[in-house]
């Protein structure tokens, strides 16, 4: 289990790959920063060299994430000397805070809930987040899907699989000869690798349905 608490260059370091992506103050961009440090101290290797299989597959159960996150950005208590309120959107600004507080604010704004990325509601400072509390609409369910979309697209094109939104047309089983578009892969896991494989299935859009297709009887259409 990574040690959040110690003050390493990990964490600097993830914040400086998640800003590739997303801002570090938007919740994908905390959110990221926190799953490339948990594996990077848990893998015991550099931020750079945490492979982009291996954070989708953390991304994979949001349910298993949650608890991850929880465990290691534990409560902090609230500032002293400011609103927490109004400090949890400005992580990134308030370099001088400790790591486990810089951790701990960017797991909250992952957690807020709001239109957009504004938050209007922020978890607590003191108290555990519960996933039960992550409402669908909240900016962490939405930051693990955009996440998963970001991931998949080099993933996608390093495996040879099809990408998002393209046609297809289905092959066999009950919907051979179907036409539609793809919603996105469903991942091959290796659980002792923590790392995702390539697709085992897709999850194609059709007459106003999304069915699952195995990846063989998938193509795309000419």
């Amino acid at each position: 289990m990574a040690d959040m608490t110690k003050t390493t260059e990990t964490w600097p370091a993830a914040i400086s790959r998640a800003e590739e992506y997303f801002p570090p103050y938007t919740p994908p961009g905390g959110l990221l920063a926190l799953i490339l440090t948990v594996i990077a101290e848990r893998d015991s290797v550099a931020v750079n060299e945490v492979p982009l299989a291996k954070i989708r597959y953390e991304l994979d159960d949001p349910a298993v994430l949650h608890q991850t996150l929880n465990d290691h950005c534990p409560p902090q208590p609230d500032p002293a000397d400011t609103d927490w309120y109004f400090t949890a959107p400005k992580w990134p600004q308030d370099r001088t805070a400790s790591v486990p507080v810089q951790q701990r604010r960017a797991w909250a704004m992952a957690n807020a809930q709001g239109p957009e990325t504004y938050p209007r509601w922020i978890p607590a400072s003191h108290r555990p987040i519960e996933y039960a509390d992550a409402h669908m609409e909240s900016f962490y369910h939405r930051s693990v899907d955009v996440l998963s979309s970001t991931v998949d697209k080099p993933l996608l094109a390093e495996c040879g699989g099809i990408a998002r939104m393209s046609t297809v047309e289905i092959t066999g089983g009950v919907y051979d000869g179907a036409c539609g578009r793809v919603y996105g892969p469903v991942w091959g896991r290796d659980d002792d690798a923590r790392a995702v494989t390539t697709p085992a299935s897709y999850k194609v859009s059709y007459e106003y349905q999304s069915v699952l297709i195995p990846a063989e009887l998938v193509r795309p259409s000419t």
